[in-house]
């Protein structure tokens, strides 16, 4: 029967297998092979061939990390300089095939801040556990993880100190007198002292007053007096009379050295006489009897009259009156605001608008007339006027200008209410700001700026221009042009990268002139660096053009741009995988679009040289990848990757019958095997008893001279079936045991 048999093994993407010479893969998956001879019978062995492949593993890696921070994947570091590539992990899929990482990292940025404090003498603050004082007063500390993502967060510390104020107090008291000095009393029994005021001083620090106080003396005096009955004097707001003849007074601050004035007073009083008034008046008339007011209220009463005794003492009179019954009338009136009519002579208005007047004589007993006056007003119209101005406008209110300059007032329309009383405008102008914009620049001769359409330049640097109702709140927008000129220019000079992809460029500005120091270079918009004096060098750059400006310390800015041009992308190129069956060698030969000038395989196992182009790969035990670095005239690297596949094929081939009859074909039994096969160890045939019948050991394969003729001790053997046994050594040094069956014929 013909054998046949089926080979379905499932590969990995990018694997290939070698069957028959043929190489099998995913451009080429199925296929049949025929192996001449190879079956146990001796026929043809046929192999119907079925590749299968797993899927590809790829996977994606963003983490975003911290500054600084970075991470490891499959050997290499990749952090901000290095964000993103792509690793091949051998054999890291769960089917054993490789595993394809996309690595694309993002970072946070950073958190920094500046602490900057104006403290007192003798007072400090303890940031993340460091004190900063006088002896300390700046540093940067780094918070482990206080950053909003969890990063880092960098502090800047400057701390400034204010001195501690010192004032001193020496003032001279009088007697008993003291001050209070944050809150401590100081006086004759405790005149002198030191206080601090707890952030007294206008810094917000502490305050030190040193007391120290001295004390005067108090001026005496003794008055006696003798007065008549009912007399008194005042002495210091207190009265002195018969129930209060004596006592002491004292005058604050009335002696020569300002002090108290202490007056002790002693006094005496004279005899006094008394006499009696009787008389009748009319309804309103008073009597007026030294000084004293007598009339209905107080019809009676003692008067004192001064100095009216023989003893030069006021003389006593005994006064009586009584009253004609009055004559009344009343007046009722309604006014405007500010109007007022005059009764008797007097005014009444709004200030006085009720009252009561008497006409002398007016009534029929020849006693006065009472007139009682009550006015009412009506109420008074008031408005506000509050308008919105610009400055420099102006509005009249009932032919008043109001401005900036006169904003309020209050304006009296008369008659202009319905009551045909005066109205009252209360006018209150909001005055709105200006708008004025200071344009100060520098330029370069020959530049120009042109501000509502007015070209300034050289020939005219300044100027006031004014936009109707530009600013923002309706008002004129004034703007004022200041231009100067300066002759400021830079060269700069660009180095690429020698080599393509890296960062090794860099920008040099090479000669400023012009300007004032110091210069800030700033790339694509960004500020890169600052200098005083040329040349300033800015590295590690990739290929590119670059947007220049370098900007003075006056605000300046002139621009450039720089190309850094892309170097050449070199490419080597090698087949991804070679299959070979263990024992087998083979050549690597790559492919180049540039003139390598230096060659580096690693690593070097197997190879037969490492700095040639095309190394021969001897006899591998085992599956490498090799990579190829090969250099530019540059010097610049350019590498490649190739995989050298073992398969660990055991092919033995052991004919199942022969024919030991001399007539050169089959007559000896041996082994065939392929470059796997590196010896025979052992080779052992038995009878179908068990008996051994030939033994050869440490022999090659493939030498039809060797193995077992078909004879035990020198006979021949009958034709039967025999059994073998053999211990092959493969070319990675294992021992493999095989074993068969065969059949001797004899013709």
């Amino acid at each position: 029967p013909q054998t046949v048999g089926t080979l379905e093994p499932t590969l990995c993407p990018g694997e290939s297998i070698v069957l028959n010479g043929n190489t099998y893969d995913e451009n080429n998956p199925i296929g049949t092979e025929i192996f001449p001879g190879a079956a146990a019978n001796g026929c043809d062995s046929i192999v119907n061939v079925t590749l299968n492949f797993f899927p590809e593993a790829v996977g994606t890696l963003e983490p975003t990390l911290c500054p600084g921070e970075s991470i490891l994947v499959n050997g290499n570091t990749y952090d901000e300089n290095n964000p993103t590539g792509t690793e091949v992990l051998v054999g890291a899929s769960g089917n054993g095939c490789d595993s394809t990482v996309l690595i694309d990292l993002r970072f946070h940025p950073p958190a920094d801040s500046l602490l900057q404090l104006t403290l007192c003498t003798g007072n400090g603050i303890v940031v993340n556990g460091t004190l900063y004082d006088e002896n300390n007063p700046s540093g940067v500390e780094v918070l482990a993880g206080a950053g909003a993502a969890g990063c880092d967060s960098t502090v800047t510390v400057a701390l400034s100190f204010n001195d501690e104020v010192v004032t001193e107090l020496n003032p001279s008291l009088c007697p008993g007198e003291s001050v209070v000095v944050n809150g401590t009393v100081y006086d004759e029994s405790n005149p002198t002292g030191s206080e601090t005021i707890v952030g007294g001083s206008w810094q917000g620090c502490d305050s030190t007053i040193l007391v120290d106080l001295s004390f005067l003396q108090d001026a005496t005096a003794l008055l006696q007096q003798s007065l008549c009955p009912g007399e008194s004097i005042v002495i210091n707001g207190t009265v002195y009379d018969e129930q209060n003849p004596s006592g002491t007074e004292t005058f604050a601050d009335a002696a020569a050295n300002g002090c108290d004035s202490i007056v002790t007073v002693q006094l005496n009083f004279l005899p006094e006489p008394v006499g009696t008034l009787d008389t009748t008046l009319c309804e309103g008339q008073s009597l007026s009897v030294q000084g004293t007011v007598f009339d209905q209220q107080n019809p009676s009463g003692t008067v004192t009259i001064p100095g009216g005794a023989a003893n030069g003492c006021d003389s006593l009179l005994q006064v009586e009156l009584s009253f004609f019954p009055p004559a009344v009338a009343g007046l009722l009136a309604d006014l405007c605001p500010g109007e007022s009519i005059v009764i008797n002579g007097t005014l009444y208005d709004e200030d006085n608008p009720s009252g009561t007047e008497i006409l002398p004589g007016a009534a029929a007993n020849g006693c006065d007339s009472t007139v009682n006056v009550q006015l009412t007003f009506l109420p008074e119209p008031v408005a506000q006027l509050m308008p919105t101005v610009c400055e420099g406008d102006t509005v009249f209110v009932n032919g008043n200008p109001y401005h900036e300059g006169n904003p309020q007032g209050t304006e009296i329309i008369a008659g202009g209410s319905w009551q045909g009383c005066d109205s009252i405008v209360e006018v209150s102008l909001e005055v709105l700001p200006a708008a004025v914009l200071d344009i100060q620049q520098t330029l370069l001769p020959g530049d120009s700026i042109v501000v509502n359409g007015t070209v300034y330049d050289e020939n005219n640097p300044s100027g006031v221009e004014v936009i109707p109702k530009g600013a923002a709140n309706g008002c004129d927008s004034i703007i004022r042009v200041e231009l100067q000129f300066s002759d400021f220019s830079f060269e700069v000079e660009g180095n690429p990268p020698p080599c393509f992809g890296e960062e090794t460029g860099s920008i040099v500005v090479s000669a400023v002139s012009g300007g004032q120091p110091p210069y800030t270079l700033l790339v694509n918009g960004q500020a890169v660096g600052t200098f005083t004096q040329a040349p300033f060098v800015l590295g590690s750059l990739p290929a590119g053009t670059y947007a220049l400006e370098l900007q003075d310390a006056g605000g300046l800015r002139i621009e450039r741009s720089v190309e850094l041009p892309a170097p050449p992308a070199n490419a080597v190129q090698l087949d991804s995988l070679i299959t070979l069956r263990l024992g087998e060698s083979t050549t690597l030969s790559p492919a180049f679009n540039f003139t390598p000038t230096q060659y580096l395989w690693e690593p070097p196992d197997f190879l037969d040289c490492t700095d040639c182009p095309e190394p021969l790969v001897q006899q591998p035990t085992h599956t490498l990848t090799y990579t190829l670095t090969a250099f530019d005239a540059n010097g610049c690297p350019w590498s490649a990757r190739i995989t050298v596949e073992v398969a660990r094929v055991v092919a033995v081939f052991v004919p199942n019958v022969f024919s030991p009859d001399d007539d050169g074909i089959n007559d000896r039994l041996t082994l065939f095997a392929g470059p796997e096969i590196t010896r025979v160890h052992i080779f052992r045939v038995f009878s179908r008893w068990g008996e051994l019948v030939f033994s050869a050991d440490n022999f090659l394969p493939n030498d039809p001279t060797l193995g077992w003729d078909g004879t035990f001790l020198g006979q021949d053997m009958d034709p039967a079936v025999f059994v073998w046994f053999a211990e092959v050594e493969l070319a990675d040094g294992s021992i493999e045991r095989i074993k068969g069956d065969v059949v001797l014929l004899r013709h």
